[in-house]
């Protein structure tokens, strides 16, 4: 697999970079949609999760990027899907969920696991549970938005106090949302309500306790995969009501500037995937193919760092590669295209001088197979 440099830049504004999805990741042992994952030290811890034949998991694996390689952990005490997970001060909380088929009571059962003790513990139970809620933790504290037992309620955890508190409502009832936190704010995006897909936007700011209407996606989806690189919020797959299936659409959101714009594609529609994002790449683990067979596939979204070069002036770019490999020299005249085309005829650098006159804006170096 190709690898991208590391270069030396001054601050920009945020941008969407090239990006490229490699299916050449290792898979998760077993099929599964509606799990959870988290990023800790490194590695994606993934848990839980159901499929359509009514079988339901409590299965935690941790997937490390260097080995390219899973490994199996205590599972949860609660087997469980459509449920949602997040870090918090090294410890990893399981909340609410839906314990199986059958339209059955949902979860308000609050577990947590610490990876140094490889074991798991029962917490104050959230106020009210069930399966479909947001969770995301800011602020020193762990968040859930919503639910089947009260779509629109959101609750704070403080794990020094073992207690919850209960905070603004969110101005939607949908479930189903993806969630991700930029810059200490909670986005959830999308979600449904019946049978209606939405591509609503909101946001919480967990220190002020307000919400606020953002942009909408491009494209209306539910249980969709979400990771965040560079302040970039990344919104991947989903079930979209226009076809009934899973889709492959990925769409990213500029926090700075509020607006949504369509990335790379998935290499295959998905939906019910877990996202995750660990030292910039995301992850899209399991989740279901259209016609809603369980995934064990594992789809890794990397971004090849672009330098902005400005129009006056001699510029210097001093990269330098991850490994003493050889790369060459790429330009392209637009960083959200994949057409990136090698200018040192296949030579390796370093390093190089750009002048001013150069026609291409933005530069990077691609190691060679």
């Amino acid at each position: 697999m190709k690898t991208i440099l590391r270069f030396l830049f001054l601050a920009l504004p945020l941008s969407i970079q090239a990006q490229s999805w490699s299916t050449n990741v290792a898979p998760i042992s077993t099929g599964r949609a509606d799990g959870a994952a988290v990023a800790l030290n490194g590695q994606i811890y993934a848990m839980g999760g159901g499929n359509y034949s009514c079988g339901v998991y409590s299965t935690l694996q941790a997937y490390n990027p260097l080995s390219n390689a899973w490994t199996t952990f205590t599972p949860m005490p609660t087997a469980r899907y459509e449920f949602g997970a997040a870090e918090l001060n090294g410890v990893i909380y399981a909340v609410g969920g839906n314990p199986g088929c059958g339209a059955p009571p949902g979860l308000n059962v609050v577990q947590a696991y610490n990876p140094v003790s490889n074991a798991w513990t029962t917490e104050a139970p959230v106020p009210s549970g069930g399966w479909g809620a947001a969770v995301a933790s800011a602020n020193g504290k762990l968040y859930v938005i919503g639910g089947t037992d009260n779509p629109t309620a959101v609750y704070s955890y403080n794990p020094s106090l073992n207690s919850w508190s209960t905070n603004s409502s969110c101005p939607s009832d949908l479930l189903f949302r993806a969630v991700a936190v930029s810059g200490g704010i909670i986005y959830v995006m999308g979600g449904n309500s019946g049978s209606t897909s939405s591509a609503s936007v909101f946001a919480y700011n967990p220190v002020t306790d307000n919400w606020t209407n953002e942009a909408p996606m491009i494209t209306p989806r539910v249980d969709a995969a979400t990771g965040v690189i560079n302040g970039i919020v990344y919104v991947a797959g989903g079930g979209n009501p226009s076809n009934g299936h899973a889709v492959s659409t990925v769409e990213a959101f500029n926090t700075q500037t509020g607006t949504w714009s369509t990335v790379t594609s998935l290499p295959f529609p998905v939906e019910a995937a877990s996202g995750i994002v660990v030292n910039g790449t995301m992850y899209v683990i399991g989740g279901y193919d259209t016609n809603y067979n369980t995934l064990d596939t594992v789809e890794a979204l990397t971004l090849s760092p672009a330098l902005n070069i400005a129009t006056a002036g001699a510029q210097v770019a001093v990269f330098w590669p991850a490994s003493a490999t050889n790369y060459v020299l790429q330009t392209t005249t637009n960083a959200s295209s994949t057409n990136w085309v090698t200018v040192t005829n296949g030579i390796p650098i370093t390093g190089v001088m750009l002048p001013s006159t150069s026609k291409a804006a933005f530069f990077r170096l691609q190691q060679q197979p």
